[in-house]
């Protein structure tokens, strides 16, 4: 085609970035965003025999090998194969593969290396004064550490447009807009970020908004590295032996009423009681500690079991025993709570039990029990390991997704930041021995 072709040109580039600035394989989300708010992005691939001959279906024969042809990728499939497919334009005519395209699995013979779009200056030709709501990037990749970021928000159409910006979902809880929350056809979005603890990286979403603009809303992305090293940190060890003393020495003494201490272990009665009540139970708590990450933190026990008891004089209010509390999120409103069935299977429950979830792992009153968990919220999961009177130890993992949160981080609720030995809200108690108690979180 020679420069001087009648040929209507729409489009300007003004300019072109990676879709992902960092790693060389952009994540499968982060080129569906880029298509979605860019238009067709262009790849790398591996081509091989296998390709070569394609000629229809779903492409899976994936070869290895340094990446060796551009393509542009123009959309996807989530239905097709395992994992789903990009649908692929391919630049060898229409007598090759779907009349020039190909449907081919994610990550199959290295599509999505080097994966890159386009920034133009105008779109297609759109009613007069009609804004058109442009952001620039669509995404960002940062370190672990804190720092901010910025985007370009335009309207590169005619017409006025008015936007606002709002941090998505359990981003809130990390990412925070700086200045840029609302503007008038063009103008900068700063956003800092908080330091990643944990190994994995985590994904946050902002989303611009204009009101009567064409390209609205417009999804932005920021993926935060991992530490290579996540750092953990004592908030509170207890070895409860002849004293209720942090092991660290650098928090309040662990709380305690009507309880048996020994050289060896904390002994509790399993009685239930309010301080009014003519019953005198115990009440047993760790001191309040404002450094806990409630999306993030772990804790190691060793305990004895009792059978679980519950006083005659509050059977009828009781009702049937439910589940024995060994450790409890929280003074009277469970945010957390690890327990024993009435069957003696483990299990957790958040949210003052509205979430539950119970592992096909027994134990054995009256034996010792060590218990290591790991609450997640970030990678959503909570992770529980085993180790009874057989020494084999045991861990399971539940996945509960982005969808489950803490209500309590919600309601900002400082005050609430115990864990608790006894369980009043349903007149239960832990009876029986603690050896010790550790109590660990992220450093964020």
């Amino acid at each position: 085609m020679s420069p001087e072709c009648d040929f209507t040109r729409y489009h300007k580039l003004r300019s072109w970035a990676f879709v992902d600035s960092v790693s060389y394989y952009p994540s499968i989300t982060k080129i569906k965003e880029a298509i979605y708010n860019f238009g067709p992005v262009c790849s790398a691939v591996y081509v091989g025999q296998a390709f070569h001959a394609y000629t229809g279906g779903l492409f899976n024969a994936c070869e290895d090998g340094v990446p060796n042809h551009a393509v542009v990728l123009v959309g996807w499939d989530d239905r097709l194969g395992a994992k789903g497919a990009w649908i692929m334009r391919n630049s060898w005519g229409r007598d090759w593969g779907y009349e020039g395209y190909m449907y081919i699995e994610y990550g199959c013979s290295l599509i999505g290396y080097r994966a890159c779009y386009g920034v133009y200056d105008n779109p297609p030709p759109e009613p007069s004064g009609v804004p058109y709501l442009m952001v620039s990037p669509s995404a960002q990749t940062v370190a672990s550490d804190s720092g901010s970021v910025s985007f370009l928000v335009e309207n590169t159409q005619d017409g006025t447009m008015n936007w606002t910006t709002a941090v998505s979902g359990e981003s809130a809880s990390w990412l925070r807009i700086q200045s840029g929350n609302t503007g008038n056809n063009r103008g900068t979005i700063q956003v800092s970020y908080d330091a990643n603890g944990l190994e994995i990286s985590r994904s946050g979403k902002i989303t611009i908004s204009a009101p009567g603009a064409l390209n609205s809303p417009f999804v932005v992305s920021i993926e935060q590295a991992g530490r290579a090293n996540p750092v953990w940190r004592y908030l509170a060890a207890y070895d409860f032996q002849g004293n209720l003393q942090d092991r660290a020495s650098d928090h309040l003494p662990f709380v305690a009423n009507n309880v048996i201490i020994t050289p060896e272990w904390l002994e509790l009665n399993g009685k239930y009681g309010w301080e009014w009540e003519p019953l005198q139970g115990y009440r047993a708590m760790t001191p309040l500690l404002p450094e806990l990450d409630y999306r993030c933190f772990a804790f190691e026990l060793e305990c004895y079991l009792d059978e679980a008891k519950c006083h005659e004089e509050h059977l009828a209010r009781c009702g049937n025993l439910r589940e024995l509390p060994i450790l409890v999120g929280g003074d009277f409103y469970r945010w957390f709570s690890v327990f024993v069935t009435p069957d003696y299977n483990v299990g957790f429950s958040l949210n003052n039990g509205d979430f539950e979830h119970i592992f096909d792992v027994k134990v054995e009153p009256y034996d010792w029990l060590y218990i290591d968990a790991t609450v997640d919220l970030y990678e959503g999961k909570v992770v529980i390991g085993i180790e009874r009177y057989d020494p084999e130890f045991q861990e399971f993992t539940y996945y509960f997704g982005s969808s489950v949160e803490l209500r309590v981080v919600e309601d900002g609720s400082e005050y609430d930041k115990f864990f608790t030995l006894t369980n009043y809200g349903k007149g239960l108690a832990f009876a029986g021995r603690l050896n010790f108690l550790e109590i660990t979180t992220t450093v964020r």
